[in-house]
C-alpha cells in the first residue's frame, strides 16, 4: 500500500493530484526502499459506476481505482 499527501484540484470529469510519496503516519518519504518516493503527479477520470462506488482511471497507468462509500456522514455546522 502507497501513501501521498498533497493537493488536489477536479476540473469537471478530471481529478489531479500533485505531492508527495508519505509513510502511513503522513510524514515524508526516504529515497530508500523498493516502493516509490518523491514527487506524485497523476492525473484521473472520474467514472460514477452507482450510487456507492467511484472509478478513477488513471490517464498514464492502466489499473483502475475503485472508492466504495463506506459510511455517510451529515455535517451539521454551528454558528460562530
Amino acid at each position: 500500500m502507497e501513501y501521498t499527501r498533497g493537493t488536489y484540484v477536479q476540473s469537471h470529469d478530471t481529478l489531479h493530484l500533485a505531492g508527495q510519496f508519505a509513510n502511513a503516519d503522513y510524514s515524508v518519504k526516504d529515497d530508500k526502499g523498493c516502493f516509490r518516493s518523491g514527487d506524485y503527479d497523476e492525473d484521473f477520470k472520474i467514472s460514477r459506476r452507482s450510487d456507492s462506488l467511484i472509478r478513477f482511471i488513471s490517464l498514464t497507468n492502466v489499473i483502475p481505482i475503485d472508492a466504495r462509500l463506506i459510511k455517510r456522514t451529515t455535517c451539521h455546522p454551528k454558528p460562530l
